[in-house]
């Protein structure tokens, strides 16, 4: 419970600190410091929220989404005008719908080229030391 009342204390004194200017430099660089102790050691409520592992995949396939978003969002803004489709809340959710999968398939092809890749450097390694 010590771990979560620092932690909420830090999120309050750091953002009271940028948005009204209360709290001097040394304070918030203080709360900063105690904030990242309290999420490493994963002794705060916030610290236990962010490592549910929904949220875990959600972090891992953010990179993938920040890749593919401008693509389909190019392709899914066409794809309305050359159909002569109705806007509407549809189209976000089929939107974003889309590139949570697209993110998942780059995600999991990157990871797995990148664990082949690890395997036929292993064997090419192998293979020159003779083994």
């Amino acid at each position: 419970i010590i771990g979560s009342i620092a932690e909420l204390g830090s999120l309050f004194i750091i953002f009271s600190s940028i948005f009204y200017g209360i709290w001097s430099e040394n304070v918030t660089i203080i709360a900063i410091v105690v904030l990242v102790y309290v999420t490493v050691y994963r002794q705060g409520v916030i610290s236990r929220f962010l490592n549910f592992k929904v949220l875990g995949t959600l972090g891992t396939i953010s990179y993938p989404m920040y890749l593919s978003q401008a693509f389909f969002i190019a392709v899914f803004i066409k794809a309305k005008e050359m159909f002569g489709l109705p806007g509407g809340y549809w189209w976000q959710v089929l939107l974003l719908g889309v590139l949570f999968v697209c993110a998942f398939i780059l995600h999991y092809m990157a990871e797995f080229a990148v664990r082949a890749g690890k395997k036929l450097t292993d064997r090419i390694a192998a293979i020159r030391c003779g083994v």
